[in-house]
């Protein structure tokens, strides 16, 4: 006869073990007892692992085998005004994200289960959400790399710093420069893809952002990237992520009491040699069903990601390369 109750099942904690090497984080798990819905609500991936090619990919491994996996976006330049930055002049930068790097996947529904106790339609699930690198409540920063002060780069809440000292905004036209526009343009994009809100959460606004740079010399000499053969400023926009889990199935089914009945047998009374009838309450088994089921999300980990696309659309970096020119009608105004 089978066990009228899910307690009292041996199951699996998490023994957490960060494996480095290969970018490779695992999660491990030993025995404890627990019931089998609360181990499948707390620990939806009893293993999970990076990989680190862009587009990065996180993959969840659940209970026997059940198996998820999400991108971590991939931030692109949508923007960049005007299209020919030059020296002196701020030089403004639309970020939103790369559509190929939104995705999710779990694996068929499976049957899982122990002798008294069975999972119909089990999953695991996975979901990415925008996490804040400081107060300011930026998901994302921007950072110029290996060229100390020669390229300033601030978040669109500082752009009035570059503005109200760059004297060249206010050369003429006739000398190519570009006055006050640049500073006086809303520079928000709504190219910036959001990605599905199911499993993509607090994107951001539209998804977009933007940014602004500002370097008094060309990469020329100073530049630590390249584009197409050019001399370029290399800059690095990191992207900060919360990434969790979840179990969920659609029916759980528990090997229990369903029903009792009364069993009666006759019997001969040894001292009165009567034929007396005696019942007793027998105990009828049978799979109880306790619906469907979904976990809370989980956290399993916090990335950095530091890919983002390259000007053709298509090359992931870890650098963006940056190119400024020194505008000659500029050097030659009055």
């Amino acid at each position: 006869m089978k066990k009228q109750s899910l307690l009292g099942i041996t199951l699996a904690l998490v023994l957490a073990s960060i494996i480095s090497g290969s970018g490779i984080l695992l999660v491990r798990a030993k025995p404890s007892m627990v019931t089998f819905a609360d181990f499948l609500n707390a620990y939806p991936c009893s293993t999970y692992r990076i990989k680190e090619s862009p587009p990065e990919v996180v993959e969840c491994i659940g209970y026997q085998g059940a198996e998820a996996a999400i991108y971590i976006p991939v931030p692109y330049i949508a923007r960049v005004y005007p299209s020919y930055p030059v020296v002196g002049l701020p030089v403004v930068l639309a970020t939103g994200w790369h559509p190929g790097s939104f995705d999710q996947v779990s694996a068929p529904k499976r049957d899982i289960g122990t002798d008294d106790v069975r999972v119909i339609g089990y999953q695991v699930e996975m979901m990415v959400r925008a996490a804040q690198f400081d107060k300011s409540g930026h998901n994302r920063l921007y950072k110029s790399k290996g060229q100390g002060k020669r390229l300033a780069v601030g978040h669109k809440e500082t752009f009035s710093r570059p503005c109200s000292f760059t004297s060249l905004i206010k050369v003429s036209k006739k000398f190519g420069g570009i006055n006050k526009e640049i500073c006086e343009t809303d520079h928000s994009t709504k190219t910036g893809y959001k990605g599905p809100e199911s499993i993509y959460y607090e994107m951001g606004q539209g998804g977009a952002d933007w940014f602004w740079g500002l370097s008094q010399v060309t990469p020329y000499h100073y530049g630590t990237t390249s584009w197409n053969g050019e001399p370029a400023f290399a800059l690095e926009i990191a992207s900060k992520w919360h990434i969790f889990g979840r179990s969920r199935w659609d029916k759980l089914e528990v090997w229990e009491v369903v029903d009792v009945e009364e069993k009666c047998t006759w019997v001969i009374n040894p001292v009165t040699g009567i034929i007396e009838k005696v019942c007793e309450d027998v105990d009828i088994y049978g799979w109880a069903d306790y619906g469907s089921g979904e976990g809370p999300w989980r956290p399993l980990a916090q990335r950095i990601n530091t890919w983002t696309v390259a000007p053709d659309r298509a090359t992931f970096v870890q650098e963006y390369p940056l190119l400024i020119y020194q505008s000659q009608p500029l050097l030659q105004a009055p």
